[in-house]
């Protein structure tokens, strides 16, 4: 767990009480039960035939002890559907288990499917083409939240959530360089024309 939380100054206490809890939450899932989450995931997907999500909201609540209280999937509206069966199952587990450095109250965080979002992107990516990836970048969606985002990219850092123009997308690391590279030569193209 870092020291010093990555959000942009100036920060508000209650962000940075969030972002450690959301970072930690998100560290005992992913040690617990990112192989049920996985195979959630897996079994929704091939129950309907197709991969139609990477990530499925949660809300996670921790009582005043800091064990799970409840798992919440998805929302009203993917009550009693394949993913709220498969996901709650997975997070069975975690239900009266103590995570350690999280206080009370109740976390939105997402089901992380990561070899699915990774597969997704590089191949949206290839679907544009090389010219097109590099001035629009394939990205998906998670959130806004810059704690949220900051929290997801302390645990997953092997996925790229890049934040500043792009809050919220994940990037696989080949795009970021790639672009970072491309940035380098026009700076230096721009140099060498002045």
């Amino acid at each position: 767990m870092p020291n010093n939380p990555p959000l942009d100054e100036p920060t508000n206490p209650d962000d940075v009480r969030r972002y450690f809890n959301l970072a930690a939450l998100y560290s005992a899932i992913r040690s617990h039960i990112q192989p049920q989450i996985d195979q959630a995931f897996d079994n929704v997907s091939r129950s309907i035939g197709m991969v139609v999500a990477g990530t499925m909201p949660v809300a996670v609540t921790i009582d005043g002890g800091g064990s799970v209280a409840s798992v919440a999937v998805g929302g009203e509206q993917f009550k009693d559907t394949l993913f709220d069966r498969e996901l709650t199952q997975a997070f069975a587990p975690m239900i009266g288990q103590t995570v350690a450095g999280v206080g009370p109250g109740t976390y939105d965080v997402h089901a992380i499917w990561q070899k699915a979002l990774t597969m997704r992107v590089q191949s949206e990516a290839v679907r544009l083409g090389a010219a097109a990836a590099s001035a629009q970048p394939p990205a998906i969606q998670v959130s806004e939240d810059p704690v949220l985002i900051a929290a997801i990219k302390q645990t997953f850092p092997e996925l790229f959530v890049v934040a500043g123009g792009f809050d919220g997308n994940i990037f696989p690391r080949w795009i970021v360089q790639e672009k970072v590279a491309f940035s380098q030569e026009a700076i230096t193209r721009q140099a060498l024309a002045s």
